[in-house]
């Protein structure tokens, strides 16, 4: 304990801590109780940044999994978006040979249809 600390009493000379408590008992046991309240403060001070610190890393972690979670999603999304779109673009591949399928047929009908006509 560091006694080098100089102290007044109530009237006003300069005491050491041991002096001040022999000669202002009333003082002592204020400072006293005084210490006693500010270390309980410093307990609960502490206990309660413990638990901030706690929901904060709590916070940190949900955060995380919640972002994890939302470039999975997206992930996802991406990699559906992407089956959507080769299933439309084989659908339009399906279409085009229908469609050239078709004309083809078509042409063909018409040259019969032309012969035909041509040979009455």
């Amino acid at each position: 304990m560091d006694t080098s600390k100089v102290y007044f009493d109530s009237e006003g000379n300069e005491r050491s801590i041991w002096q001040m408590v022999k000669r202002e008992p009333t003082w002592a046991a204020v400072r006293i109780q005084e210490g006693e309240k500010a270390i309980d403060e410093i307990t609960t001070l502490r206990q309660q940044l413990a638990n901030s610190e706690t929901r904060v890393t709590d916070a940190i972690r949900c955060l995380e999994t919640v972002s994890g979670k939302a470039e999975l999603g997206a992930s996802v999304v991406r990699a559906e978006r992407t089956e959507v779109m080769d299933h439309v673009a084989e659908g339009f591949d399906v279409i085009k040979k229908y469609a050239k399928s078709e004309a083809a047929r078509l042409r063909q009908q018409a040259d019969e249809a032309e012969r035909a006509g041509g040979e009455k």
